[in-house]
């Protein structure tokens, strides 16, 4: 008995230390940056969703709207989970938490001038 407790105790003993050179450690979720998508990974996501849109149209009048992506918008609208909190003669800027974007219409001087 003594003989199968001690195999035992080493059989646990070897599953403790192999385990622990496989897994990984533990990470608190509530932390910033821990929610398993790196940094990297959420800017280029970001990227590829900023550069999807399109700032067609700015309209100033008694009731500023802009034209993103062919969906007007207005102060206060939400895009993509974004929220628009500016609407000027050359940009409308959208805030998401701490991101803040600002979406500028073309300059198409430059290619008048061609």
């Amino acid at each position: 008995m003594v003989k199968s407790m001690k195999a035992y105790q080493v059989f646990c003993l070897g599953f403790v230390f192999a385990t622990g050179l496989i897994a990984e450690p533990l990470r608190d979720p509530t932390l910033p940056g821990n929610d398993g998508i790196s940094n990297k990974n959420k800017q280029d996501n970001f990227r590829q969703l900023v550069d999807q849109w399109h700032l067609q149209a700015i309209f100033i009048s008694d009731n500023r709207r802009a034209v993103i992506n062919g969906k007007s918008l207005t102060l206060g609208d939400s895009f993509d989970g974004f929220r628009v909190v500016a609407i000027e003669h050359w940009y409308v800027q959208l805030v998401s938490g701490q991101t803040n974007i600002k979406l500028k219409l073309a300059d198409y001087s430059e290619n008048a001038k061609q």
